[in-house]
Formats: structure tokens, sequence, C-alpha cells
């Protein structure tokens, strides 16, 4: 297997980091307004909940954890800290966020959501509860966490290292999605204590898709380059070695599917947190 591309690399091989690699909850392309300035300033109004609630969460309870879709336009956001939320609304990924107390990656709370009947959003009716957030529910995230934590902020665009998803080959070893009602997924385990042994299985997985969650796990932008439409199953065994890592076990299931990482240099958009406050009671 090919080492990783130097300009991808984050922390070397990351031998220290096993146990579980989960990536999952897809958020589709996002189709939001480009804005510029704080999130007050002018620009288009964005759409709004028709009602939402924002709490402190119950660490001690039970729950999902993090954006789900459900029928008639409900969106629940469990055990999350703004950060995040603010990765959720922005379709960005952690590395993409910069600024703010430390409160907004430590404070976890829960929002319940609905919106309004003349909303498009409203209408959503899954097939399997708990997809991800649409662009219409993104941007009325966008507008709620102005709301209710007085995010102010600007974006940034700076040039530095990117990853492009390429194909490696002609062939490719997967076949198209059974099922593409489901949420799209990514797995890859490493072996550990017993626990994983680095498969990699992916459901109902686009190619811009396994980017994006490439990107966050190598904290790199990852770009599909790779010109393959659809969505696709696939089911790579484990690799040769037993206690493969996390970055081999991705790189090697990468190549086993027909495809590879390459490095380049390019614009990576940054948003900066230039206030925000706690939420008051609902």
């Amino acid at each position: 297997m090919g080492a990783l591309p130097e300009a991808c690399a984050v922390g070397g091989r990351n031998a220290g980091f096993s146990a579980i690699f989960l990536l999952f909850t897809a958020l589709l392309a996002s189709g939001a307004v480009a804005q510029s300035g704080s999130a007050a300033g002018g620009g288009a109004k964005l759409p709004e909940f028709e009602v939402a609630t924002v709490k402190p969460s119950n660490m001690n309870g039970g729950g999902v954890r993090g954006p789900y879709a459900y029928p008639g336009g409900r969106v629940h956001i469990g055990y999350s800290p703004l950060r995040a939320m603010i990765q959720f609304a922005f379709d960005l990924q952690a590395f993409q966020i910069e600024g703010g107390p430390a409160w907004i990656g430590r404070d976890f709370y829960d929002v319940e959501a609905v919106a309004p009947e003349t909303s498009p959003a409203r209408e959503l009716n899954p097939a399997s509860p708990g997809m991800p957030l649409n662009s219409e529910q993104r941007l009325m995230l966008q507008a709620l966490l102005v709301e209710r934590f007085g995010l102010k902020y600007h974006f940034e665009t700076r040039e530095g290292r990117v990853c492009w998803l390429v194909r490696k080959g002609k062939q490719l070893k997967m076949t198209p999605a059974k099922d593409t009602t489901v949420a799209p997924t990514m797995v890859v385990t490493t072996y550990h204590d017993g626990v994983g042994n680095g498969e990699m299985v992916g459901r109902n997985t686009s190619m811009a898709w396994m980017a994006e969650r490439l990107s966050r796990y190598l904290r790199v932008p990852v770009v599909d380059k790779t010109g393959i439409a659809g969505s696709y199953d696939f089911d790579v065994p484990a690799p040769e070695e037993a206690h493969a890592d996390i970055t081999n076990a991705t790189l090697e299931g990468l190549e086993a599917l027909g495809l590879k990482l390459k490095a380049e240099r390019g614009a990576v958009r940054i948003l900066v947190v230039d206030s925000v406050e706690r939420p008051g009671s609902n």
C-alpha cells in the first residue's frame, strides 16, 4: 500500500488513534448562499424554524447525538456543543472553524425545532427517520444560532493543503447502492484489544459524501475529483497486518475500492467566530 500523501498527512500515521472509527450522518450539499461579514449583517433574510428550543444537554441521560431530520420537517440535534452546531449549519469541518470562547466546544446542548407549515422542509418525509439536515434546514439552523447564541462571524479564504479523491485505475470494486433511501454510512474499524479489525463498509455512499468523511478524519479538505456519479455499497476485508492503525486501514480500503488521495494546494474556507454568548432559557 502506498504511503499517505505528505501534504494530506496529519500527525504521521496516527498510530495512537485506534478503537472504532465511525464516519456517519451525511450532511448533504448545502446550497447555502455565500455570506460575508457578521451573521447579523446585510444580505438575504435566512429562513427560520417555526418553533425551536435550545436546552443544555442532560449528560447523564440517553439519546441520539448529532443532527437528524424527521418526518414533518422536525429537526433534532442532541448532545452537541455550539462549535459542532456551527459545523452542521454551515456544512464545514472542525478545522474550518476558528475563534470563540472555550465553552463553544465543551458546553453541550439539545435542539428541537420544526419548520414552518409553508416550508418545503415541512413536507420532508424521509423513508429512513434520522436522515441528515437538508439545505433549507441548515439555513434555518444558521438563523437559530444567530438568534439564540448571538453568533457573529466572518469568512476568510486561505491557501493550504488539500487532497483530491481520484480514481486509482479503471476498475472500481463497488456495487450500486441497493437502497438509496437509507442514510449514507461509511464505517472503518481498527484492531485494538479485540475491537475491530480494519474492515471498511459503506452503504448508499456517494463519492462526494466519502470525500467529506475523509476530510473530517484527515482534517484537511478532501475534494471529489473521481467523476463517479451515483451512490454505492462496498465491503472491504480487514488489512493483512494484525494491528493496522486507522490511517493505514482507511488508505488500504480506498485502494481496494480503486480510489486514492492526491496531494494538492488550494483554497481553504475558514469561518471565524467574532462573538457569541450563551443562550438564555427557552
